[in-house]
């Protein structure tokens, strides 16, 4: 009887054990299909949030991208320092302006790049280093290539809606074609008074001049040429005519007159004044003439004893900067990039003399201007005139002790040509 009652016992508390593990596995069951449904939950709040996070990221790259190409897109130049002066922002302006790419730039202290030529009062520093919000003016800035750059520049601080500051941004155009219209209408200015001088030294001088080289010439004829007065009289006579090629040049520079203009055979030319510049050197000089001609013909619409005029002044002056001898070139190119003239040739007169200071370039056209012991500083000035009135265009490039070159452009006759 005990045996009965011990198994039926035992069936109980057994049965008891499996129910209460059958309630515990339905435990264990809603609550994992209560997690996995709060982690489906999740994961789609997660998808969604990624969603959103993705579409903000795009939006804020595509605000970035739109922003960075309104930057390139300005024609102005900007530059962005943060607050120690570390330049942040370099625009492609910028890089055309001043020759440096951003990368070059970017990371780099402002003073290091632009502070070589101009003060720190005018830069961004002074900005974030005063009391001062904003600075503007014109300053000078300095290029890769070392060439100087004059600017207009407006400077304000970068802050936040609570006012902290985050750095300081430039805004700079370039003056350079600015202070070439100013230069040019101060030497139109010039002009415009030679003019009126020119008027007035036809009028007052040169007729005195015919009188006294008129007597001059009679006294000669009637003088034995041992006599010391015939010498004399020569002497005036070399005056006058010096004299009066001075005031021919002046009337030419100001007043030259209608040019005759037809077609002309450039490389013909060109020919003939080398042959004259040969001519005209000594027998024992140390300058060697060299040409580079094309072999077909070059027209050009011009006057040739106008234009012969203008290039001997070029030439004249390319040979006296070369008192030890040296190399003279003379070349005619046609086909130039179209980026550069369009139906236009070039002349290049070129010597390896004493070459020009950039002070000596900046005056180089102004007439009476020279570097000469002997001369009236009219040549160049007057070839500058000659070459505008055949509509072309004088382009000199020089540096000390490395020579000079005087690139001519002249319109080319179009269908003409072969």
């Amino acid at each position: 009887m005990s045996s009965d009652v011990a198994t039926a016992e035992g069936a109980i508390t057994l049965g008891a054990a499996i129910a209460d593990f059958n309630q515990a596995m339905a435990s264990i069951t809603s609550a994992h299909r209560e997690l996995s449904q709060r982690i489906a939950e999740l994961d789609l709040q997660l998808a969604q949030r990624n969603a959103e996070l993705a579409q903000s990221l795009n939006e804020t790259q595509r605000l970035k991208t739109y922003l960075n190409h309104i930057l390139d897109s300005m024609s102005n130049c900007l530059v962005v320092v943060d607050r120690l002066g570390t330049i942040t922002l370099f625009n492609r302006a910028a890089e055309r302006l001043t020759g440096y790419r951003a990368e070059e730039v970017v990371g780099r202290q402002y003073e290091e790049v632009f502070c070589a030529c101009t003060s720190e009062a005018f830069t961004p520093l002074q900005v974030l280093r005063s009391a001062a919000g904003s600075s503007e003016g014109d300053k000078e800035i300095l290029s890769k290539s070392g060439r100087r750059l004059p600017v207009k520049f407006a400077v304000s601080r970068l802050t936040t809606p609570q006012g902290d500051v985050l750095g300081a941004i430039e805004v700079f155009t370039d003056l350079t074609a600015v202070r070439a219209l100013e230069e040019e209408r101060r030497r139109v200015s010039v002009l415009s008074a030679l003019t009126e001088m020119a008027a007035v030294v036809a009028h007052e001088i040169r007729n005195p001049l015919q009188g006294i080289a008129g007597y001059a010439a009679l006294l000669s004829e009637d003088l034995p040429t041992d006599d010391v007065r015939y010498a004399m009289a020569q002497q005036i006579q070399e005056g006058v005519h010096r004299l009066d090629e001075i005031v021919n040049n002046l009337l030419l520079l100001v007043r030259p007159g209608k040019p005759a203009l037809g077609p002309l055979d450039l490389t013909a030319f060109l020919r003939e004044l080398l042959a004259s510049c040969r001519r005209r050197l000594p027998p024992q000089s140390d300058v060697v003439v060299e040409d580079d001609l094309p072999a077909r013909p070059v027209m050009t619409n011009a006057d040739p004893l106008l234009l012969e005029r203008a290039l001997d002044n070029i030439v004249s002056n390319a040979l006296q900067a070369m008192p030890q001898g040296g190399t003279l070139r003379i070349s005619l190119t046609e086909d130039l990039p179209a980026q550069r003239r369009a139906w236009m040739c070039q002349i290049l007169i070129a010597d390896t003399g004493v070459g020009m200071s950039r002070a000596t370039m900046d005056r180089l056209f102004t007439p009476f201007f020279t570097t000469k012991e002997r001369g009236a500083g009219l040549g160049l000035a007057i070839a500058k005139n000659l070459i505008s009135f055949h509509q072309g265009e004088i382009i000199v490039q020089s540096s000390e002790g490395r020579g000079t070159t005087v690139a001519v452009l002249l319109p080319v006759q179009r269908g003409v040509n072969g």
